[in-house]
This record gives structure tokens, C-alpha cells and sequence, in this order.
């Protein structure tokens, strides 16, 4: 039967008191070291450019007019619109995502004396971009381009104006929405917008909502439960306990160089060796005495006879007997 011997029975010492070490750093970081909470800082920008593209016409030669410029409705074709959104995220977190493009039409009545705003009449809204998706990252990126024509909106605003007797201005929002989600309570929402009358033939385009927004959230750590607790501090009992057992049977294995010698002979030859209970009787045979264990080994594989070995509290005898004769090989148990 195999028997671990030293270096086994250390080395699986060693790995016992090293799992209950780490297994307690783990235990102690998640029960006392570890902070309440955790910040999860979201930066968000949202990038919005335009261009105004022109109908052709004899009188202007620009193809487009730029951003923050002054337009005339008659002669505006569509307005090219990109919309390009970043989140950094200041952790690696798993982050579901929804984004959206909207336009509202948005009738206001136009005079309403003692207020800076005029009353909403009318607000109604057409989706024309709706995208989700989930990443595991810690940053999101989503760019969006669209080509908005005005005419068949301002119609729509055009004829509702028509069926209330009540002077009124008109407007086409085009919303840009991030709808962020995540585990830990984490959820925002972000807009951005552009605006565009269309009740004067003159008129100009004005983005509305910050450029930038910057959030934090709290996340709670999530700790051990009561039985995972016990379950670690058990493991942590039983491999603190297997490393000191394993420690002292390496202790009790002390061994002197002769007696390894021993065991390496009994094991590596066991084949040939042959292990008597009682003393051979020495007293018939002419005794001879080999210097070495290899000698006796190479005179039985000549002779092709086992090789016969009792021990007592101060020898190991190794002797082959053939007819009157007994060659002995004696290994010395002494300590070191």
C-alpha cells in the first residue's frame, strides 16, 4: 500500500493553512473590510450637428448652410441631423441600454399676457429610431445620422391650426433619449433636443439641454449570506485543523537516514525480498558479509534466489542462504 511520506504529507500541510488563509482574508474583506456602498460615476455626453441643405434655386449657391445659422422655410429641402452619444462609466459593469429618436409636434397658443410661456395646445409624438441593447464594459458609444423634412410635419401642424379659432406658433422637437438600467438600482435618463419653428418663413434652430451630464450612484455591496458565512468559516475551521494534523504526522514521520534507506530497499524490491517473522538461525550457516546492498542484489539475480530480511530494534538484516552458506548484508537503524 502506498504511504505518503514527508514531503507528501508538507505539501498538503501547506495547502491546508494556505486555503484557510485566503479563505479568512475573504470572509474578513467581505464581513469588516469591505465599504457599505460603492460609487458608480455615469458621464454622459450627447454631440448634436446639423446641416441645412438647400433646394436648388437660381439665387443661392450653397448647397447646405451650417449650425447656428439663419434659415428661410421656402427654401429649405431637409436638415441632416447626427446625433453621437458617449457614456463613461467609472466601473466595468454589465449596462442595458435604450435609445431613442422622437419627433414632437408642438402647437402653443401665441399670446398669453402675464406669462413668459404660451400654453401647450397640441403635443404629439412619432418615434423614428428605437434600438436596445446590453453591454459589459465601461463605456457606450452610439452615433445616429437622419434626414429630417419638415414639410409633411408643418402640414400636419398646419391643419390642426386650421380646426380652432386661436393664433398659434408652431414647432417640430426632434428628442435624443438614453435610458441607461443596471443591477444595484442604477437607472437614468438623458435628452437632448433640437427645436425648429415652422409657423415663420424665417427661422432658426436652437438645441435644447445640456451637452453633458454627470451622475453618481451609490450600489450596495452585496455580502455574504448567513449560510455562505458559515459554509467559508467551516471550511476555514476544517482546513486550519487538516494543516496542523498534517504538520504533526509530518513531525511524527522523523526518520533517520538509515531507515529511509530501508524503505526505499523494501519498496523499490519487493519483489525479490522476502520478510521473515522470526530470526533467521545463523548458528548452521558460514556467514559472509557484503559491504553493500548491491552486492547481495546482483548475487541474487545470478543466482536467481529471494533475498531474505528480518529487522530488530538496532538491524535490518538482508541475507540469501544458499546450502551452508549466508550472505549477509546489515543496514544499521540508528538515529542521526
Amino acid at each position: 500500500m502506498f504511504k505518503l511520506n514527508k514531503i507528501h504529507l508538507l505539501s498538503a500541510a501547506i495547502v491546508c493553512m494556505s486555503l484557510s488563509f485566503m479563505l479568512t482574508i475573504y470572509l474578513c474583506y467581505n464581513l469588516v473590510l469591505q465599504h457599505p456602498d460603492k460609487i458608480i460615476t455615469f458621464h454622459e455626453n450627447q454631440n448634436i450637428a446639423y446641416l441645412v441643405f438647400q433646394k436648388e434655386n437660381p439665387y443661392i449657391e450653397e448647397p447646405f448652410l451650417g449650425m447656428d445659422d439663419n434659415y428661410l422655410y421656402s427654401y429649405t429641402d431637409y436638415i441632416k441631423l447626427d446625433s453621437n452619444y458617449v457614456c463613461e462609466l467609472s466601473s466595468r459593469i454589465d449596462v442595458e441600454y435604450r435609445y431613442r429618436a422622437q419627433i414632437v409636434l408642438i402647437s402653443r397658443y401665441k399670446k398669453n399676457p402675464g406669462s413668459d410661456n404660451n400654453p401647450l395646445i397640441l403635443e404629439k409624438y412619432y418615434t423614428i429610431d428605437d434600438i436596445s441593447d446590453h453591454i459589459k464594459g465601461n463605456k457606450i458609444t452610439v452615433s445616429r445620422s437622419y434626414n429630417l423634412y419638415l414639410e409633411p410635419y408643418k402640414s400636419e401642424l398646419d391643419a390642426f391650426a386650421a380646426t380652432i379659432d386661436l393664433p398659434v406658433v408652431n414647432e417640430v422637437r426632434v428628442n435624443f433619449i438614453m435610458e441607461l438600467k443596471s443591477s444595484g438600482d442604477i437607472e437614468s435618463e438623458f435628452i437632448r433636443s433640437i427645436n425648429i419653428p415652422v409657423s415663420t418663413e424665417f427661422y432658426n434652430i436652437t438645441t435644447i439641454g445640456e451637452k453633458s451630464c454627470t451622475t453618481d450612484f451609490n450600489v450596495p455591496i452585496k455580502r455574504l449570506s448567513s449560510m455562505m458565512t458559515a459554509i467559508l468559516s467551516a471550511l476555514i475551521i476544517a482546513s486550519f485543523a487538516g494543516g496542523l494534523l498534517l504538520i504533526k504526522r509530518t513531525k511524527a514521520q522523523k526518520k533517520s537516514s538509515s531507515q529511509i534507506q530501508l524503505e526505499d530497499y523494501l519498496r523499490t524490491y519487493d519483489d525479490i525480498i522476502v520478510s521473515t517473522v522470526n530470526p533467521i538461525d545463523f548458528s548452521r550457516y558460514e556467514e559472509i558479509y557484503v559491504k553493500s546492498f548491491k552486492e547481495l542484489l546482483t548475487l541474487s539475480k545470478r543466482l536467481s534466489l529471494p533475498i531474505m530480511y528480518f529487522d530488530n530494534a538496532e538491524n535490518a538484516l538482508f541475507c540469501i542462504l544458499l546450502n551452508d552458506v549466508a550472505h549477509i548484508f546489515k543496514l544499521e537503524l540508528t538515529d542521526d
